[in-house]
């Protein structure tokens, strides 16, 4: 347990640990596509986070804190407690005209929320189905949404545009179940700023509050302009010569700033002191692994130096920014390399809300270990569990099992990109607390291939998984893949559904919305 600031710093700034009777607030903020090394206080500071690092310098670093590899499959972790491979919804991401979603058994967090008597809103990415109106946020424990319902939209117009996709090009805001079309022009990161900041400045704080922000930013937002930001913030960054890396600073300086704000309204309603805040990533980000037509580079997120992107289940894929923050916590300060996994918010904010424990979820209840700066209570994780790619990985104290039973058959990002400036950061030698020290590639090191074996690492010794150990730890080996096969057999493997041609765009009004009944969604 390290402490990114001295004791003296905090009395300083004013933080004080405190008790409530009252359930407390939650604000939980979700980032899209950020990579590790995409704020500051991991240690690279070309995109200066100021607002992000003084969250983190007051409330915990999750230094270990897992998602799954892509959307749609982190969303259902968060939302259900629950691994998405126990609905089938963890290959790949649910894509518009899609008739799936998460079912409508599962009881979600904004529905556990309110039946301990709190006010609930969503912003921004939903991204767990919509092909009917009950599979909607407002149907299913919202008190109100304002967002998009699929991947991503562009920032301004606030639609999708995908040339070779008639399914993806249409307009995707919405007010609840009516299409937002006032805020046309306007930049998407502050739209949801500003209303998750009219949440918060009507709201009665007699009653306690849950808001779930789930930014779009950094993601990008388009094949024609994937990366989408204003004047008013790329020209803080005249540093970055790169035009698009530039752009990209950009959306994460709105990002950042949509912090500031939040905690400022925290601030002047006095309610900070029974408030969670929780920022989250919901995968690692993208980076040069993904090129447009001709060469360019797509978007610029850096997990350096951690391996792999989004979409792998590397370290740069999964292990995720986190931040906790709370006048709760007794230890604020805290870089807590206690291992966390998505599915563990929902029963962890049950506890802190004064809740029953939640049973039959995957999630672990981390509140006590969180609150005292204790050990995880975790030992292991499943990354992932998909028999239809074939695709497997856990993660089991300091091992990390990655199966691939395709022979042959790779990731296509898995190595070790540096940042889009070529300047190899200086946390590489282990300068600040929260950042990751990785010894450089040495030529003992043994590759891995997982198109012909598994591979498994030591991430206390190598966290950025340049040494494949398995020849040396056979017996963890068997012992990891036996743990893998038990969940796998428990999973439900669904293959990859074809669009269905109701949902096209172009047969309403060229509006990405729900199109079926009840009665006709599927029944997984």
């Amino acid at each position: 347990m390290q402490s990114l600031i001295p004791s003296f710093i905090l009395l300083a700034v004013g933080i004080n640990v405190v008790c409530s009777a009252k359930p407390p607030n939650v604000v939980l903020i979700v980032a899209d596509d950020l990579g590790w090394n995409d704020v500051s206080y991991h240690g690279y500071t070309q995109i200066p986070t100021p607002n992000l690092d003084r969250l983190a310098a007051t409330g915990m670093v999750l230094n270990s804190h897992y998602s799954q590899s892509l959307c749609s499959p982190s969303r259902t972790s968060l939302l259900t407690g629950k691994y998405p491979m126990r609905f089938g919804l963890q290959s790949g991401v649910l894509s518009p005209g899609n008739r799936r979603g998460i079912p409508l058994k599962e009881k979600l967090l904004p529905q556990y929320f309110k039946e301990l008597g709190y006010a609930t809103h969503m912003i921004g990415k939903w991204h767990v189905g919509y092909a009917a109106p009950e599979l909607t946020p407002t149907l299913r424990g919202f008190d109100s949404f304002l967002g998009y319902y699929n991947g991503y939209i562009d920032y301004f117009t606030h639609n999708m545009n995908t040339s070779a996709e008639p399914f993806s090009n249409g307009h995707d805001l919405w007010n609840a179940l009516t299409p937002a079309t006032n805020y046309t022009g306007q930049y998407l990161t502050d739209i949801f700023t500003d209303r998750a900041l009219q949440r918060i400045n009507q709201h009665d704080f007699e009653k306690p509050l849950f808001v779930y922000l789930a930014h779009m930013a950094p993601h990008w937002a388009n094949e024609h302009d994937p990366v989408q930001s204003t004047d008013e913030y790329t020209k803080r960054f005249p540093h970055i010569d790169h035009k698009e890396k530039r752009k990209y600073a950009g959306t994460i300086a709105a990002l950042d700033d949509s912090v500031k704000k939040i905690m400022d309204a925290l601030h002047n309603h006095q309610v900070e002191n029974n408030t969670i805040v929780i920022f989250v990533a919901d995968n690692g980000g993208t980076g040069q692994e993904r090129r447009l037509q001709g060469g360019a580079q797509f978007t610029h997120g850096s997990n350096w130096p951690l391996r792999g992107t989004k979409s792998t289940w590397f370290e740069g894929g999964v292990r995720t920014v986190g931040i906790v923050w709370s006048r709760l916590l007794q230890h604020p300060g805290t870089v807590w390399n206690g291992l966390m996994h998505l599915t563990d918010w929902l029963p962890t904010l049950m506890a802190a809300a004064g809740g029953m424990p939640v049973r039959n979820v995957d999630g672990v209840d981390q509140w006590k270990a969180l609150v005292e700066a204790a050990p995880s209570m975790r030992t292991e994780l499943l990354i992932q569990a998909d028999a239809i790619r074939d695709d497997y990985a856990l993660r089991w104290y300091q091992y990390k099992l990655l199966v691939k039973q395709k022979p042959g058959v790779g990731y296509n990002a898995d190595r070790w990109y540096e940042p889009v400036d070529g300047i190899i950061p200086e946390y590489i030698n282990g300068s600040s607390p929260a950042s990751v020290y990785c010894a450089p590639a040495h030529s003992t090191d043994r590759p891995c291939n997982l198109g012909m074996s598994p591979c498994l690492f030591d991430l206390y010794a190598d966290p950025c998984e340049r040494d494949n150990v398995a020849a040396d730890y056979p017996d963890v080996v068997k012992l990891m893949l036996d743990k893998l096969w038990a969940y796998n057999a428990t999973g439900l493997h669904v293959p990859s559904q074809p669009e269905d041609p109701m949902g096209l765009p172009s047969l309403h009004g060229g509006l990405i919305k729900p199109w079926l009944t009840l009665n006709d969604l599927p029944k997984t």
